[in-house]
């Protein structure tokens, strides 16, 4: 992997599912329509996010490198040495690079502090999914909890005292948490928007993709979407459906879009078979395309999203709110925070199967449903402000 001289910012991104495709495609379009930033970024990204990228694959303003991983890890923490192993060959290869900017920045702040990091002299920027802060608040006091704050707090604390090069660390949604961070560890956070694509999309293969996922006019359409892990709490979610007055059970058409992660799947599908005598429920066990998340958004009536262990921000939100739907959130972490002040649903404690019945009974009957202002929070949250903000608005 060699690359020009005159890239001197690396973009890095392991990942390849949830929000990141989109992170980067948003990265890259603003880097098009911006010339005087051509030939400053080259991206290393994962093999598997190929694919997303369409015809930003090819461009003349960056240069795209792809790697791949295997294996499985412990923690975070050993899967970013395990990826040192890759990146220092590459940083020895291409001295010219000065900036580092990692688009989720948490499992490498252990990594950043290290003097094998450190040599290179490094310059570093980087989103940060988990600030401590957000592990505090209301409902927020279990063990596990307690521990997930007490470690996130030690590793931003010891990174950012440890290694000067760490310059911004953006905090997603959140101006206040970003200001209270930079009072109680270093002046270097900064609010920036997840961003929320503004532009409608339109498709010929409507009606093709509403029959695929038995969306039902005559329904009310509820859609858990995006990777269907321990945390989307699907049990919950069905049995608070399932507590729902008969009638209303026989009006509810549950659809979950997305893959079902290997270690819970046959459980929620055990689950899914036990109940679906009670209300409709599908399922597409597999990667949604664009095309069909945007029909999705576009056609269902209410937005499940009472995550479990989940307190950083949210691409479903997003989508959420460019089609003006509603959603039932966790009423831990910043989603909470940003659903409740903006009246864009309601929080429930998401152990609680009795509060998620609570709440979708009120949204679908209170004619609550798209009843809040979202074009303000459109033009906040847009992609061209994200990336300016990321990628430093006077490089």
């Amino acid at each position: 992997m060699s690359i020009d001289q005159q890239y001197d910012s690396l973009i890095y991104e392991s990942g390849y599912t949830g929000h990141r495709p989109e992170y980067i495609c948003h990265i890259m379009r603003f880097i098009n329509n911006n010339p005087s930033l051509y030939g400053k970024f080259v991206f290393l990204l994962h093999q598997n996010v190929a694919p997303y990228l369409g015809s930003l694959l090819i461009s003349t303003g960056y240069r795209i490198e792809f790697f791949g991983l295997s294996g499985k890890y412990r923690n975070s923490v050993k899967k970013s040495f395990s990826e040192w192993k890759m990146l220092e060959p590459f940083l020895l290869r291409n001295r010219q690079i000065r900036e580092f900017i990692f688009l989720d920045i948490d499992p490498y702040l252990i990594l950043l502090a290290t003097g094998k990091f450190k040599k290179f002299g490094l310059n570093v920027r980087g989103i940060l999914f988990q600030p401590y802060i957000h592990f505090r608040g209301p409902g927020i006091s279990s063990i596990r909890n307690l521990k997930s704050y007490l470690k996130s707090f030690v590793f931003q604390k010891y990174a950012t005292l440890l290694n000067s090069g760490i310059k911004q660390l953006f905090v997603l949604n959140d101006a206040a948490g970003a200001k209270s961070l930079n009072r109680n560890i270093k002046d270097i956070f900064h609010f920036l928007p997840d961003p929320i694509e503004a532009k409608p999309v339109h498709f010929e293969s409507v009606d093709t993709i509403l029959s695929k996922f038995r969306i039902n006019p005559e329904k009310h359409n509820l859609l858990l979407f995006g990777r269907i892990d321990r945390r989307k709490n699907l049990i919950n979610i069905i049995d608070g459906l399932n507590l729902l007055p008969t009638p209303m059970k026989g009006k509810i058409n549950l659809i979950i879009a997305g893959q079902f992660d290997r270690d819970i799947e046959s459980k929620y599908l055990h689950y899914i078979e036990k109940y679906r005598d009670e209300f409709d429920v599908f399922y597409n066990n597999d990667f949604v395309t664009t095309e069909e998340r945007e029909v999705l958004f576009q056609h269902s009536d209410l937005v499940l999203m009472p995550y479990i262990n989940f307190y950083s921000s949210s691409g479903v939100l997003g989508h959420t709110i460019k089609n003006k739907k509603n959603a039932v959130v966790s009423n831990k972490g910043i989603v909470s925070k940003i659903v409740s002040e903006n009246e864009i649903g309601l929080a429930v404690d998401p152990e609680s199967p009795q509060q998620i019945k609570n709440a979708v009974y009120e949204l679908l009957h209170n004619q609550r449903r798209g009843s809040y202002e979202n074009q303000m929070l459109m033009e906040e949250y847009s992609p061209y402000n994200f990336s300016k903000i990321l990628l430093g608005e006077l490089k």
